[in-house]
């Protein structure tokens, strides 16, 4: 069993719904996730854009090997209608954006994939998950935590085009205060996440106070 971690992104259409549905396939169809950060609303990484994204990472144990991981990433990206993945370093809007960032302490590199991550170290929406997740996470090349890399991404101010925001969390802003804060309205993190206990069930959201359940794209009834 190996402990892939993954780095998801959208910037188009119903986001919230995106980043569920892609979680709950890869956790249909690559293994089982351990843990989920919370969401992170940040400006366009390479390009500009009016649309704002929405990050997530996670990490996966999986049985998978790195190659049969990137294909399943791959194929769920092409189902949610994204076709035509960024290369040649030219970035655009995207529905979903399904990274693969690391596989265990493994380093590779070929004409498809490249691990870690080539990128990984430079993108504060990146870190900032990578680093909430799992901070003292060592990445093999570089031989720091993530949150040793985070921190030096933050301290030279690179890695971000502008603000990256941690969504609010029941109300308390779990950011670090070099970086902005806001007043979310936004959904904030993922509880009780449980796939194996219930397929339906993604998770519970958050908008400043609990307010319901997600199954599928639909908040059920208030948590009272």
């Amino acid at each position: 069993m190996a402990n892939a971690y993954l780095s998801l992104g959208t910037n188009l259409g119903d986001k919230q719904n995106n980043l569920m549905r892609a979680i709950a396939l890869l956790s249909e169809r690559a293994g089982s996730i351990v843990a989920l950060s919370g969401l992170y609303e940040t400006e366009p990484w390479g390009f500009h854009s009016e649309n704002r994204f929405l990050n997530v990472a996670l990490q996966l144990q999986t049985t998978r090997d790195p190659m049969e991981l990137l294909g399943i990433a791959r194929l769920i990206e092409i189902e949610m209608g994204r076709i035509v993945k960024s290369s040649g370093g030219q970035y655009e809007d995207r529905l979903i954006d399904i990274d693969l960032l690391l596989y265990d302490d493994l380093v590779m590199q070929s004409d498809v994939l490249t691990l870690p991550h080539p990128h990984m170290h430079k993108r504060l929406f990146v870190l900032e998950p990578m680093a909430e997740i799992a901070p003292d996470l060592v990445h093999p090349v570089l031989h720091k935590t993530m949150k040793e890399l985070l921190e030096a991404v933050v301290a030279e101010g690179s890695g971000r085009n502008a603000a990256i925001e941690r969504i609010r969390v029941g109300g308390k802003t779990a950011t670090s205060e070099k970086l902005p804060r806001r007043t979310g309205k936004y959904i904030s993190s993922f509880l009780g996440f449980a796939p194996a206990n219930n397929p339906t069930l993604i998770g519970i959201i958050l908008i400043d106070e609990p307010v319901g359940i997600y199954y599928g794209g639909t908040v059920a009834a208030p948590i009272i």
